[in-house]
Order: structure tokens, then C-alpha cells, then sequence
């Protein structure tokens, strides 16, 4: 009887080391609440507008300074030869990243708005047209912009394609011009960016050849578009 009990423990003991039951210490730690959160790449636009000197005694102007998600615009009138005005626009980065900045000008449309009969004889016949297809303001407004990337009052950087300025429906300014200025200038978030627009009508708007009174009563609609581009790493 001794004999079988001893071997039943043998057994046991024997299995016991077969399983391998062996104690180490031991602790256990847990990361919770790990959270990925996106930055914000987030452009505020304001705008403001300047008739300037010389100009016309009728001409005016109405600003919408617009703001965060609201487009300021300023809407110039009874402009004539001669005239100038000027748009202001501060460009501020309100996001968490830097981004590059990119400008473009879009003319959207030039609208005659009807013909009186200075500019129906514009082009010699008496026949309710001007010669022209639409409207012919946007073709003889001379544009520039420029900006202060260092908010000191100075417009010192020219935005550029080809000079930088040039008549609005020129072939060599198309949809779109104007785009890429200072080798993308990164705006880091908070900083502010002022540009400046200006527009002049000539005195003697189309050159030799043109009647002045081709432009009258129309109209052009001009878009500026400002794009905040995140920078590849």
C-alpha cells in the first residue's frame, strides 16, 4: 500500500515539473486616452477700399469689409478716364499651421449694361452698338498688387507674372495671373499679411485709333482669390 502511494506522488511530482510552473515578477502598465487631434489651416480676410487721387467728382465707392467666412468686397462707380482707386486686403493665418500663400485674379465678366449714343458712335456707326462684344471697361483698366510681408507700411513685394501689371484682358494676363508671389511666402500662424490692389483708368483709355466713350456705362466684375497651401514636410 506504501508502495502504490509513493508511486501515485511520483507521478504528480513528475507531472508537476512537466508543466513547468515557475514564478516571476510581474507589473503591468496602461497608455489610455491617446488622442489625435488635426491642427487648423484657417485664412481671415478683410478688405477696404480707397477711391484715389486725382479722381472723378462722381465717382464712388461702397465697401463690405467682410471677414472670417465672409467675402469682403468694395464696388467702385461712375468711374471715368482718369480715375484710380485702391483695395486694401489683410490676410491673417487664425490656424495652428503654417501654410503658403497664394493669390490669383479672376475677371469675371464685363458687362456693356446697356449702349447710349456716345458709346454707339464709339465706333463711327449710328446702329445701337460699339463694335464690340460686351462690355470694354475690363479691358482698358491698367492693375497692380503689391504687398508688406513684414507690416512695416511698405508695399516692397510686387506680386508677379511676367511685371507684375498689365491690362486686365491682355492675352499675356490670363485667368488666373498674378499667382505664386515671393516664392510662396509661408504665413505662420497669427501673422498678417497686408496686400495692396490698385486700379487706374487712363486719360486716354484705348491709345490712338479708340473713342473714349467705348467704355460707357459698362461694368466688370474682378474676383481675387486667396489660397493658404499647407507645406510638405
Amino acid at each position: 500500500m506504501k508502495k502504490s502511494l509513493f508511486s501515485i506522488l511520483a507521478v504528480v511530482m513528475a507531472l508537476g515539473m512537466v508543466g513547468g510552473v515557475f514564478a516571476y515578477f510581474t507589473d503591468t502598465e496602461t497608455s489610455t486616452g491617446n488622442t489625435f487631434g488635426a491642427g487648423t489651416l484657417d485664412l481671415l480676410v478683410t478688405t477696404d477700399g480707397v477711391i484715389g487721387s486725382p479722381f472723378g467728382p462722381s465717382a464712388t465707392m461702397s465697401e463690405t469689409p467682410g471677414g472670417n467666412g465672409v467675402n469682403g468686397r468694395v464696388v467702385f462707380s461712375n468711374l471715368s478716364p482718369g480715375d484710380n482707386g485702391f483695395v486694401y486686403w489683410t490676410i491673417k493665418n487664425i490656424g495652428s499651421i503654417p501654410g503658403s500663400l497664394d493669390i490669383g485674379l479672376t475677371r469675371v465678366s464685363d458687362d456693356d449694361n446697356g449702349i447710349n449714343g456716345p458709346e454707339d458712335w464709339a465706333d463711327g456707326i449710328l446702329d445701337s452698338l460699339d463694335g464690340t462684344p460686351g462690355g470694354d471697361l475690363g479691358k482698358y483698366i491698367r492693375v497692380q498688387m503689391r504687398a508688406d510681408l513684414n507690416n512695416d507700411g511698405t508695399y516692397e513685394t510686387t506680386l508677379q507674372n511676367g511685371s507684375g501689371e498689365g491690362e486686365i484682358a491682355n492675352a499675356n494676363y490670363p485667368i488666373g495671373v498674378m499667382r505664386d508671389w515671393n516664392n510662396n511666402h509661408v504665413l505662420a500662424p497669427g501673422e498678417t499679411v497686408r496686400v495692396f490692389f490698385e486700379f487706374r483708368l487712363n486719360t486716354d483709355i484705348g491709345g490712338a485709333g479708340i473713342n473714349d466713350n467705348i467704355i460707357q456705362t459698362d461694368s466688370f466684375v474682378l474676383d481675387a482669390t486667396f489660397e493658404l497651401l499647407q507645406n510638405a514636410d
